[in-house]
């Protein structure tokens, strides 16, 4: 609470304007040092000083409060998780459980996002942890989406041996449409690039899977022949 109070109320020339505005006395004492000092004489211009020295000071206390209750009004616990600044509010006796699940659960996401970020590197953080939380609720179900905000239960199915083989296939698809759409967009830019592609990727394959693009090109040649023009 200092340090906001500190940055609210930093300088006394904030603070000798915000008084002027309120406290009649404390304007009439200010005005006349400041329009009528050079008049004064030395010993009353130092009553007058010392007066609204006396008058700060008064008046200190409750300023001091109203900046309190000010930084209150941003920095409580409540409010921050009323604005959406934390998530929830911790318990000092459970508080060391909850950054120990909180600290693991992290670095295996962390993990995580690197190897999807290595399959497809055009995939924002935003885009990676909905798709960490969509694998989630599938292997949990719809019904227990809740666990999501549960960071044990995350660690728990980011350490289970069986969970994470479902996600390395996951990052295995992922890996393959990126590659897909790098070469239909090759394609697209240069035909004969993609049929000299083709021809060269044809002598790379094995004899079974050499045979079923055959069988997809001839099906999908007759299927042109076949179309109305």
């Amino acid at each position: 609470v200092t340090g906001v109070q500190t940055c609210a109320f930093r300088s006394k020339q904030w603070y000798q304007r915000r008084v002027r505005g309120v406290d009649p006395r404390y304007k009439e004492l200010f005005n006349t040092i400041q329009e009528n000092g050079s008049h004064l004489s030395h010993e009353d211009r130092k009553r007058h000083v010392t007066e609204l020295r006396n008058r700060e000071a008064y008046l200190m206390p409750s300023y001091h409060m109203i900046s309190t209750t000010f930084a209150d009004l941003h920095d409580t616990p409540q409010r921050m998780v009323a604005k959406g600044v934390i998530q929830e509010i911790l318990d000092w006796e459970t508080s060391r459980e909850f950054f120990y699940w909180r600290v693991r659960r992290r670095v295996l996401e962390n993990s995580l996002e690197r190897k999807i970020k290595a399959a497809n590197k055009k995939l924002e953080h935003g885009q990676i942890q909905s798709m960490i939380r969509r694998w989630f609720i599938e292997a949990k179900g719809p019904v227990m989406n809740y666990l999501w905000d549960d960071n044990r239960a995350v660690v728990e199915w980011l350490s289970s041996e069986e969970e994470l083989q479902s996600v390395e296939e996951n990052i295995k698809i992922i890996e393959k449409d990126c590659l897909l759409s790098k070469i239909d967009k090759l394609a697209n830019q240069n035909e004969e690039v993609s049929f000299e592609a083709i021809v060269s990727l044809l002598h790379r394959m094995q004899p079974r899977h050499q045979e079923e693009v055959r069988k997809m090109l001839n099906a999908a040649s007759s299927s042109k022949e076949e179309s109305p023009e």
